[in-house]
């Protein structure tokens, strides 16, 4: 045990004393360092000083705490309460040692002084070592004297350096809250056993349970186990209030995973109970509904606490808000803090630089996929099958690291099933009935890539600076989607963007500057309510699967975040359809600019989304013009798909395969066009629209002879060939402009052009577009019949307030 604070209060003024060694400090050329120990700075000190100049040193700092202890010494009181207790151990057949920094003649007149002299067999002081604590010496030396091993040792003592003698001894270690350090202090170091008084040390040496009433906390992580292993409850009565067992049974009938983990355990409890003769009593009633619906607000909390006062035991928890409650309503209480866990998780030994997931699964071999994007091979690793105890075992450490560890949280809950996540690690479980046996899920990401890794093209890297604010990233599972995402993620940040994740698990592997968002209370869309206060410059969602993760997606880009979407999907543009239905399809283009789809870890398409107005291809009715969303690829700025409202469906059209599939059928059908007009015009130029329709452009002079009186000669032509066509002249708008009037007369429009046309030949125009040659009439006038495709040409023009005009070609 230590000796000032924690045995004897000495009054040893540590922060004077730190004072007058920083004055010698420096006057070898030193500063002795806020929060650094003594022995710390000795030895610093021992490395950079030659060996005589260092043993002056030494010896000034000695005689500065000789000094000290000789004062403090003087004036030793003996802890309230701390001398029933060594007389207790004593009796009980502990050995007790003292091992404290001190000089040895302060501390034997310390000891006699307050009469603590007499419970002690020995006495470890500064003057035995050669390094004081923090350094494990002293411990070590009590192990080698007395000859037994350092894991025997339970040492006691008040501050955080007593804590780091232990743990680098192996010692067992109980913190004393009355003493130099809080508890609080210690909790923040990862002391796990803190008595608040004397008597408490009695409960944490196994003194006194004769009588406990565990609470759900200590069942669940496997506290109550640990006692009764340790033999620390032996002959001791274990009440078990109904409430407890019935708040696992709940939760394990949710098929969620501290139910079956507590479960399990009372179970091994009742499996060891007649070997450390324990008696075994489940007392209380069973929660009412109106008990189970305020669980969460502490209630069967309540009914454990309110048991262990009736029994007269001793409360066992290792929550600490439980603790606080019954020390204020006088219950007695024993706290466990959760255990320290291992700095390594059982798994982690089989994840190699190149492993992707691990695979365990009940009755199966161990797997594990490994390789690279895109070459991802499954491994067998060893060939026994596992086994239902060994997946609950890790199923119990996933769930302790994630109650305990800061990095570590449960992300989804369901029936049958959770995930969490644990650092790098996304680890999901499944059970039956949900799964058709217990299975464990490892997966970590084996890469982290800069944005400058992808090597990607200058304009694009141009996009996502400067113009990109509805960023959708596509791919298959395994593709590289998450990766790219934190890259563009850390991307901006790095340009002073303030960036935000929205993930469920919380995966992504981004810096510190960027915070990750889980759904609060479960949504996301109440997530996004106070992102929006937040005002982010952009936000990663990883990943949208569900409608309501869609509707959260626009809203938040529509409100002008700029919005990161990750989607899984086999193809770029099917990444598109994902959003039509849920969203109109004209706010699109205004959620959505650009697609990047990932395969195998690189960039394989970037889609540019815009909208526009027009006839869609493949048609050729003017009056089918409607708006549509242009997707074009990024970098060639080809059309590759068109998506628009056809009757009351949304659909998607791909252009570059319908092009290429005209181009392909419509060869031959050009050829015979060319063939039957080059008798007109050698030079005729022949554009396929269609499989139904060409536009024709010919000599301007030859035009009157293709058309022929009344249009016969163009008709027949489109009937022998299946083929309507569009005769347009190769120049446009060459001729001499002359007045005219439209007037309208029952089915008809007339173009009156005066008796002195008459017999002219003229081309109509729309604006610079032509629209037919005609021969003016006898009267000067054209007819134009409205239901005719010239007829509906001018009546669009007309309503378009497109002007007219008229040119004389012959």
């Amino acid at each position: 045990m230590d000796l000032d604070g924690t045995l004897i209060k000495m009054k040893f003024d540590i922060f004077q004393v730190k004072k007058r060694v920083s004055e010698v400090a420096k006057q070898h050329g030193f500063e002795l360092r806020e929060n650094e120990s003594i022995q710390d700075f000795l030895d610093r000190a021992s490395h950079l000083l030659p060996p005589h100049e260092f043993a002056k040193l030494r010896e000034e700092i000695q005689n500065i705490l000789r000094n000290e202890d000789r004062k403090s010494a003087e004036q030793a009181e003996a802890t309230p309460g701390i001398a029933d207790v060594l007389e207790k151990l004593k009796t009980l057949g502990f050995k007790l040692v003292v091992a404290t920094n001190s000089h040895r003649e302060a501390v034997e007149e310390a000891l006699k002084k307050t009469g603590l002299d007499k419970y002690f067999e020995h006495v470890y002081t500064r003057d035995d070592v050669e390094k004081m604590k923090p350094r494990p010496d002293i411990l070590l030396k009590i192990a080698e004297d007395m000859r037994i091993p350092i894991s025997s040792i339970v040492y006691v003592g008040d501050s955080v350096n007593d804590l780091r003698a232990a743990r680098e001894a192996g010692a067992r270690f109980i913190a004393v809250a009355w003493g130099l350090h809080s508890a609080e202090k210690f909790m923040e170091n990862g002391a796990t056993e803190i008595a608040h008084n004397p008597s408490e040390l009695l409960n944490h040496l196994g003194v006194h349970l004769t009588k406990v009433v565990p609470d759900t906390s200590t069942i669940i992580n496997g506290t109550l186990t640990q006692l009764v292993e340790q033999g620390l409850l032996d002959g001791c009565e274990v009440i078990l209030p109904a409430a407890a067992i019935d708040e696992l049974q709940a939760q394990a009938s949710q098929k969620r995973e501290p139910g079956f983990v507590g479960l399990n355990e009372l179970k091994k409890v009742r499996s060891i109970a007649e070997q450390h003769r324990l008696n075994i009593r489940i007392v209380g009633e069973r929660p009412s509904l109106e008990d189970i619906k305020l669980a969460r607000k502490g209630r069967i909390d309540a009914i454990i606490r309110e048991a262990a006062k009736r029994e007269n035991a001793v409360l066992i928890t290792s929550d600490y808000v439980q603790s606080l409650v019954a020390e204020a309503e006088g219950v007695q209480v024993r706290y466990f803090p959760p255990k320290e866990l291992p700095t390594q998780l059982s798994f982690e030994r089989y994840f190699t630089e190149d492993t992707l997931s691990l695979h365990f699964k009940e009755g199966v071999p161990l797997m594990a996929k490994r390789g690279k994007p895109g070459q991802f091979q499954l491994v067998k690793i060893g060939e026994q099958p596992l086994t239902a105890e060994e997946l609950n075992n890790l199923i119990k450490e996933v769930t302790e690291y994630a109650r305990v560890k800061p990095e570590a949280n449960i992300e989804i809950v369901r029936a049958g099933a959770f995930v969490a996540q644990i650092g790098n690690y996304r680890i999901a479980v499944a059970r039956p009935p949900f799964s058709s046996g217990l299975e464990v899920t490892i997966v970590r990401p084996i890469v982290k890539l800069r944005i400058e890794d992808y090597k990607l093209p200058p304009k694009l890297l141009e996009r996502l600076e400067k113009k990109a604010e509805g960023i959708l990233i596509a791919g298959p599972p395994g593709s590289g989607k998450s990766t790219f995402a934190a890259s563009l993620a850390e991307f901006y940040s790095r340009m002073g963007k303030i960036v935000k994740t929205l993930e469920s698990p919380r995966d992504l592997q981004v810096g510190p500057d960027i915070t990750q968002y889980g759904p609060l209370e479960g949504d996301f869309e109440k997530t996004a309510e106070i992102l929006l206060l937040v005002r982010p410059d952009y936000t990663v969602f990883d990943e949208i699967r569900r409608d309501r993760d869609f509707q959260v997606f626009s809203d938040m880009r529509l409100a002008g975040i700029g919005m990161i979407g990750v989607v899984h999907a086999s193809e770029a543009v099917s990444a598109i359809q994902r959003f039509i239905g849920r969203v109109e399809l004209g706010m699109v283009p205004h959620i959505i600019d650009t697609v990047i789809f990932l395969d195998a870890g690189r960039i394989a398409k970037v889609y540019n989304l815009s909208m526009t107005v027009r006839v869609p291809t493949g048609m050729s009715e003017e009056d089918l013009s409607r708006p549509l969303v242009e997707v074009r690829d990024f970098l060639t700025d080809e059309l590759e798909y068109e998506i628009y409202t056809f009757g009351e469906e949304n659909v998607i059209i791909p252009v570059k395969k319908l092009h290429d599939e005209v181009r392909s059928e419509t060869r031959e059908l050009r050829e015979k066009i060319v063939e039957a007009l080059r008798s007109f015009d050698e030079n005729v130029q022949v554009e396929m629209v269609s499989r139904k329709k060409a536009i024709v452009k010919v000599d301007r002079e030859v035009l009157p002879k293709i058309i022929g009186r009344r249009g016969e000669n163009i008709a027949r032509l489109e009937k022998e060939l299946g083929v309507s066509l569009d005769v347009e002249p190769r120049i446009a708008s060459i001729g001499v402009e002359v007045p005219f009037e439209v007037r309208e007369s029952g089915n008809s429009l007339r173009l009156e052009l005066g008796e002195k046309m008459a017999g002219k030949t003229v081309a109509v125009y729309a604006g610079e577009k032509f629209l037919f040659s005609a021969t003016v009439g006898r009267k000067g006038v054209i007819t134009v019949r409205k239901n005719s495709e010239h007829g509906r040409a001018l009546v669009r023009a007309i309503y378009a307030e497109i002007p007219l005009k008229v040119l004389q070609t012959g």
